[in-house]
C-alpha cells in the first residue's frame, strides 16, 4: 500500500514549499475514517508529537476557525502537561504586553480581541488535520481558512505549523490557480481493494484468512467506503464467532458464506438503497432462483437486519442446526454453488442426495424438500440425469415414509418452485400439528409447576416465536390458580422484557388478543384479591400487561 505518512512527512519537511498539503479523496471512499483511525497515528509516530484533527462541520465565520484552532492548541490539552506550561507561560507573555490581571477569563469567555490575536500569533511548530471544507457553502470563507493557514505556516524555518487538508478538491470549488498557491502538493487517496484490506485487516480475527474472498467481493461489488466496510467487518466477525469453535461445522464453507452474502446485503442496502424486504424477496426471479439454489443467508430477514444496523441478537441469527459440517458432500453441495466444487465433491453430493432422499429413514423436513428440489433443478440444468424414482410425483410417496423432524429456527424455505413449496409447507403443517400438541403440553407442565424455572422464562426457545397464543383461556385460569407469588412475579418481569426485540409488534402480533385476555382476567382476580403479597405482585403484572399492549398496539 502507498505510504501516505512518509509522503507526507517528507512534504512537510521539503523548505521549498509552504507545509500545506491536500489529501484529496471522492466522496463516501473512507478518507475520514482511514485519516482518523491510521494517518493520524503514523503521523505522529513520524514526527514524535501531536497532531490535531479539526473538522470545520458548523463553522461560519473566519473567527469560529480561529477559536477552533485556540481550543485546540490550548484549551483541550488541559491535562498535557507540556500544553499546560505553555498556556501558563503564553498567559504572563499576555498580560505583559497587553497589561491586565483578567487573561484567563478573557479566554474562557471566548479570547476575543488581543488576547485571541496573541494566542494565535504564538502557535507555532504543530501539525493540524483540517477535515470537511468542502461542506462549506461560502467560497470566500474557505479562502480565508486557507489564507490563514497560510500565514500561519510562515514561521521561522524550524518552528512552521503544518496543515494537512483532507477534502475532495473536485467539490472543493475553488479555482485551481488558488490552490496551487496554497498546497504543496495533492495526494490523492484512492485505495484499490488490496489497499481496503491492508487497511482494515487488524478488525480481522477469524476471517483473516480469507484475504483474496475479500478483496475479491470489495472489488466486485465496488464497496470501498471504508466506514462500512469496517462496520461489515466487525459484524461479520461477531456472527462467526458464534459457532467457530464447533469443530463439526464445516467453517470454511460458512466463512465463504457469510463473506458473499454479507457483501451482498451491504451493496444492496448502501448502495443500491434497497430495503430489507426487497433483498430478501428479490423481484427478479433469475436471482431469486440462485438464491435458493444455493443456501444463501439473505433469505433470511434476520441477517439481513444485522449487516443493515439493526440489533439482533448473533445467536438468533443462523440455525446451527442447518448449517454444513465437515466432511458431508451434500452439505457442501447444498451450501455452495456448483462452480465452486470440484468433480469429486460435486459427484460425492449427488450420490449423498439421491441418498438422503431414498434410502435415510430420519431426515430433517425442510432440508428433505430442498434436496428434492434441488435434484430437480440440476436435472433441469443438465448437471444429472433424470432417476425416475425421485420425480415429482413420487415425492409425496418417499415423504409419507420418513421420520421427520425440524429445527426450532425456522428460517425461509429455499425453493423457488411452487409445487415443491406447497408440498413442503403441507407436511410442515402436519409435523407441527402433531409435534406442537406434545410440546405445548410439555411446556404447560412445566409453567404450572413452576412459572419461574420453566422453558419459556429461563431458555431463549421462545425469544422469538409467538407462543403465548397457543394456550387457552382454560389453561391461563389454571395457571393462576396455581401459580405462587414468586411466579406471578416472574411473569410479570417476562413480559416486561419480552417485547424489547426490533420488530416486536410485527413478530409478536399472535398474541395481542391474549394479552388482551390476561388483561381482562387480571383486573378481574384484583377486584376479589385481599390486600397482600400477592395482590401487590397482580398490580405489577397488571403494568406489564399494560406496557406489552403498548408496545404491541402502537
Amino acid at each position: 500500500m502507498q505510504d501516505y505518512a512518509t509522503q507526507i512527512h517528507d512534504l512537510f519537511e521539503d523548505d521549498s514549499f509552504p507545509p500545506i498539503v491536500a489529501f484529496s479523496g471522492k466522496w463516501g471512499i473512507g478518507k475520514t475514517f482511514y485519516v482518523q483511525n491510521h494517518l493520524t497515528t503514523e503521523l505522529v509516530t513520524k514526527h514524535d508529537k501531536k497532531v490535531h484533527y479539526l473538522s470545520l462541520m458548523g463553522i461560519t465565520s473566519i473567527e469560529d476557525f480561529k477559536d477552533l484552532l485556540v481550543s485546540k492548541v490550548y484549551l483541550e490539552e488541559k491535562h498535557d502537561n507540556t500544553a499546560t506550561t505553555k498556556l501558563f507561560d503564553l498567559f504572563s507573555s499576555v498580560e505583559k504586553h497587553i497589561g491586565g490581571n483578567n487573561t484567563i477569563s478573557s479566554v474562557i469567555k471566548g479570547s476575543t480581541g488581543a488576547v485571541k490575536h496573541y494566542m494565535l500569533k504564538n502557535i507555532d511548530d504543530e501539525i493540524f488535520i483540517i477535515d470537511d471544507i468542502e461542506r462549506l457553502e461560502d467560497k470566500s470563507l474557505k479562502k480565508a481558512i486557507l489564507g490563514e493557514c497560510l500565514n500561519l505556516s510562515e514561521k521561522s524555518e524550524d518552528k512552521k505549523n503544518k496543515f494537512l487538508f483532507v477534502t475532495d478538491l473536485d467539490t472543493l470549488k475553488i479555482e485551481q490557480t488558488y490552490t496551487e498557491k496554497i498546497f504543496s502538493e495533492v495526494i490523492s487517496f484512492n485505495p484499490t481493494p488490496e489497499d481496503l484490506f491492508e487497511i482494515l485487516q487488524e478488525s480481522l480475527y477469524h476471517l483473516k484468512d480469507k484475504r483474496a474472498e475479500i478483496i475479491h467481493q470489495i472489488d466486485s461489488k465496488n464497496l470501498t467506503n471504508l466506514r462500512v466496510l469496517s462496520r461489515l467487518f466487525k459484524r461479520s466477525e461477531a456472527l462467526f464467532s458464534e459457532f467457530s469453535s464447533d469443530y463439526e461445522l464445516d467453517l470454511d464453507v460458512i466463512k465463504n458464506n457469510i463473506i458473499e452474502d454479507s457483501f451482498k446485503v451491504a451493496k444492496l442496502f448502501y448502495i443500491d438503497n434497497k430495503t430489507t424486504t426487497e433483498i430478501s424477496q428479490p423481484a427478479n426471479k433469475h436471482e431469486s432462483i440462485q438464491l435458493k439454489v444455493r443456501h444463501s443467508f439473505l433469505l433470511n430477514e434476520d441477517f439481513i437486519n444485522y449487516f443493515t444496523g439493526s440489533y439482533v441478537d448473533t445467536k438468533n441469527i443462523l440455525d446451527h442446526e442447518n448449517l454444513p459440517l465437515k466432511g458431508k458432500p451434500l452439505d457442501k453441495l447444498l451450501y455452495q454453488e456448483p462452480y465452486r466444487l470440484s468433480e469429486t465433491d460435486f459427484s460425492e453430493g449427488i450420490r449423498e442426495l439421491k441418498t438422503y432422499i431414498l434410502n435415510e429413514k430420519e431426515v430433517h423436513l425442510k432440508k428433505f424438500f430442498e434436496c428434492c428440489y434441488y435434484h430437480e433443478y440440476l436435472v433441469s440444468n443438465g448437471y444429472i440425469e433424470q432417476d425416475k424414482d425421485i420425480e415429482y410425483n413420487q415425492i409425496s410417496k418417499i415423504a409419507d415414509q420418513k421420520k421427520f423432524h425440524n429445527s426450532p429456527k425456522f428460517h425461509n424455505l429455499t425453493l423457488s418452485d411452487e409445487r415443491y413449496k406447497n408440498l413442503c409447507e403441507a407436511y410442515i403443517g402436519k409435523f407441527r400439528y402433531i409435534t406442537n400438541q406434545d410440546e405445548l403440553d410439555k411446556l404447560f407442565s412445566s409453567m404450572e409447576n413452576s412459572f419461574a424455572n420453566c422453558e419459556l422464562y429461563v431458555g431463549n426457545s421462545y425469544k422469538l416465536r409467538p407462543i403465548l397464543n397457543e394456550f387457552s383461556e382454560k389453561d391461563w385460569r389454571t395457571l393462576f390458580n396455581n401459580w405462587t407469588s414468586e411466579d406471578i412475579g416472574c411473569f410479570g418481569y417476562y413480559l416486561f422484557t419480552r417485547y424489547e426485540i426490533n420488530e416486536s409488534k410485527k413478530r409478536f402480533e399472535k398474541e395481542k388478543g391474549t394479552i388482551r385476555f390476561l388483561k381482562n382476567l387480571i383486573d378481574e382476580l384484583l377486584e376479589t384479591e385481599p390486600t397482600g403479597l400477592k395482590k401487590g405482585l397482580l398490580h405489577y403484572l397488571n403494568k406489564a400487561l399494560e406496557h406489552s399492549q403498548d408496545v404491541l398496539n402502537n
